[in-house]
């Protein structure tokens, strides 16, 4: 499970007795995803940055499983890159969001073929709509990379009214591939 975060779009207790071994790959293992891994001895955390592709043991972990899962991790490649630029108070360069999703895109490529199946679950425009049910803004959460055509696609209210703004909520809508070699390209 590549950015495996807190867990909350993760069905373990399912995968843990689906699968011999899961490793839930991350940057970051906050608290309740250490916590939930710890109850099955068949789950490993495995610590890695894998904005910049296929890099290091994250990569070999991947390469013997059975299925790979990105999972609200494409659209989220970017953030930390961005902020570490902002905080040194420059810009970051302006391809970069779209390269780091560009990547990992070739990365799932990659791994495509080199196991079995590949899932990638990401949410790809974030919407906001009134109460009139009009949008009134939207932003491009793949920085203007294209994804082949999927089999599934919803709409995911991530901000209800009153979360986001009295006047607005926030819909993503989330695309889906459940195995990404049969993706035309």
């Amino acid at each position: 499970m590549l950015g495996s975060g807190l867990l909350d779009d993760v069905p373990l207790d399912d995968l843990a007795r689906l699968f011999d071994r899961i490793g839930l790959v991350d940057a970051v293992h906050p608290w309740p995803a250490r916590l939930a891994a710890r109850r099955y001895p068949n789950v490993a955390l495995v610590t890695a940055e894998i904005s910049a592709g296929l890099a290091g043991s994250w990569a070999d972990l991947c390469t013997s499983a059975d299925l790979i899962v990105s999972a609200n991790l494409l659209s989220q490649l970017p953030i930390v890159p961005i902020e570490a630029h902002e905080a040194r108070g420059r810009a970051a360069p302006s391809l970069l969001r779209a390269h780091l999703v560009e990547t990992h895109l070739k990365a799932l490529d990659t791994l495509a073929g080199r196991v079995e199946r590949v899932c990638l679950i990401t949410d790809a425009v974030q919407r906001a709509e009134d109460r009139s049910g009009r949008f009134t803004d939207s932003l491009d959460m793949l920085f203007g990379s294209e994804l082949p055509p999927t089999e599934a696609a919803w709409d995911w209210e991530l901000g209800p009214f009153g979360a986001s703004g009295r006047r607005h909520r926030l819909i993503h809508r989330v695309q889906a591939c459940p195995d990404w070699k049969t993706v035309p390209r």
